[in-house]
């Protein structure tokens, strides 16, 4: 009778524990792992243009100051250059609700008759008892939204300094550790891991940003031509959902949809909406998954379930990441031997 290996034995339960104390870590410290997580990715995202700056006798450290500073000047313009639409549209939201209900009021009367016949039936006669609902008197809305810019600030701050630490000191980092390894048949094993980990998932997140940034592009050029007011803000909020695979472009395009109805002829914003479902169609389907491989490509079941997951733990910005985050962790499963396995379910079936 052959003896099992305790390693083997060990390794699944110990992996078992660390993922849900992770897991705790994640929920319980959000505020802190949310920038982390945020930080470590776009750190991948840009470390190529650090090495590149460093193969032109750039210093690594001014290197990445240098993309720090254009990152947030990027930031800046894109804020003020945003800032005045949206804050157009947030003040006429009120009325462009006011104006797609009456739109929209025969086909929301019909529902309502529809519904009220329903539950006719389902009470069969029964009244029913009016209830009262207490409010709590929790924080005013001016209180919450200070402390959710006072959350986002420090967020913000904490993200743009591990940016710059992860961008100037990945290097030195990386040199720490093959020191620490005791011989050099595992440093070398374990750098050529780490190195085929970083190209491949720079390689993937600098593929999507770029595919959802011409998105973003078509979007804008799109609404420019049906003349919907803010095309720019339009395409902005476009490439970003589209970070979110299905419900992305399900909730712009029902945006889209919603300011067309008030803003264009009933023909046009339907055009408009069609065109739309097409591009992302065409992207979803067909461009992403050529351009970026089956190698990478996720099961849909786990896509929904990173979606809900992330989105249940961090919010909208874990929803925003879910993707990014599921791809680096199958492409680190994949060079992990041991972690095959794991790799291989979280695939798309070829």
């Amino acid at each position: 009778m052959r003896g099992r290996d305790p390693h083997h034995t060990l390794f699944w339960p110990e992996v078992t524990l660390a993922s849900l104390g992770v897991l705790a870590a994640l929920y319980v410290a959000r505020s802190l792992m949310l920038p982390l997580v945020l930080a470590l990715l776009i750190s991948l995202l840009l470390a190529p243009l650090v090495s590149l700056l460093a193969r032109w006798f750039v210093p690594r450290g001014l290197g990445a100051a240098l993309i720090m500073v254009a990152l947030a000047g990027v930031l800046i313009l894109g804020g003020y250059l945003l800032a005045d639409p949206a804050q157009r549209w947030i003040d006429q939201a009120p009325r462009a609700i006011n104006e797609l209900q009456q739109k929209l009021a025969p086909i929301t009367q019909k529902l309502n008759s529809v519904s009220e016949a329903a539950v006719d039936a389902t009470t069969d006669g029964q009244a029913t008892e009016d209830v009262d609902v207490e409010t709590g008197s929790g924080l005013s809305m001016r209180d919450a939204f200070l402390q959710q810019a006072r959350e986002f600030g420090l967020g913000f701050v904490l993200f743009f300094f591990l940016l710059y630490f992860l961008l100037a000191c990945s290097d030195q980092l990386k040199r720490n550790l093959m020191r620490a390894l005791a011989t050099e048949k595992n440093r070398q094993r374990v750098l050529g891991v780490l190195q085929s980990m970083q190209r491949r998932i720079s390689r993937y997140l600098l593929t999507i940003t770029v595919i959802n940034s011409v998105l973003g592009a078509l979007v804008a050029l799109l609404t420019w031509w049906f003349d919907l007011p803010n095309p720019l803000l339009w395409g902005v909020v476009a490439g970003t959902l589209n970070f979110v695979p299905y419900l992305g472009p399900m909730v712009t395009l029902t945006v889209l949809l919603a300011v067309a109805i008030t803003s264009l002829p009933t023909a046009s914003a339907v055009s408009l909406g069609l065109i739309f479902f097409a591009l992302t169609s065409l992207e979803g389907q067909l461009i992403t998954p050529t351009i970026v491989g089956r190698n990478v490509a996720l099961n849909p079941v786990f896509v929904f379930l990173a979606l809900i997951f992330w989105g249940w733990l961090w919010g909208v910005i874990g929803a925003l990441l879910a993707i990014p985050i599921m791809v680096s962790c199958k492409i680190v499963c994949d060079e992990v031997p041991r972690l095959k396995p794991l790799g291989i379910m979280l695939g798309r079936s070829r």
